[in-house]
């Protein structure tokens, strides 16, 4: 069974340092289930649902290892413990000129055979809408 498409976009920030790129991001982004991630952080989609599940279950269960959910959605994609080498791993390097920027889903807690809580992606029918708007904004394109 293949995976829905992650709300992701490849965005162009010009030559703009990774400092400046992350500063306007957090500034302009809504709230915290918005990420900015380095041109080379994703490999599939089936790797951003993963790391998505993880991060959605921790939230649901209430045992975040981080303080937010992207900084836990980052621990999982970049393979670590370690908040700080999740950004390093993850975030935009460098010389990149073009980065991705996604939405998590919210999750919905479903309750398994074994009455753990399971994470079930809400629908997002305003992404790609949300998306133009930010990047609008931080004058990305």
């Amino acid at each position: 069974m293949s995976a829905p498409d992650f709300p992701i976009a490849s965005v162009d920030i010009g030559d703009r340092s990774p400092k400046e790129a992350i500063d306007g991001f957090l500034k302009h982004r809504e709230h915290e289930r918005w990420v900015l991630l380095g041109q080379h952080a994703p490999q599939s989609n089936e790797q951003l649902w993963t790391a998505w599940i993880q991060a959605a279950r921790n939230e649901i269960r209430k045992t975040m290892v981080a303080r937010s959910v992207d900084a836990e959605f980052l621990r999982y994609l970049a393979g670590t413990h370690h908040i700080s080498e999740a950004f390093s791993r993850a975030g935009v390097q460098d010389g990149q000129s073009s980065a991705w920027v996604l939405r998590l889903p919210d999750a919905a807690g479903e309750a398994n055979d074994l009455g753990h809580l399971q994470p079930r992606a809400g629908g997002d029918t305003t992404f790609e809408a949300d998306v133009e708007s930010l990047m609008k904004a931080l004058g990305w394109t």
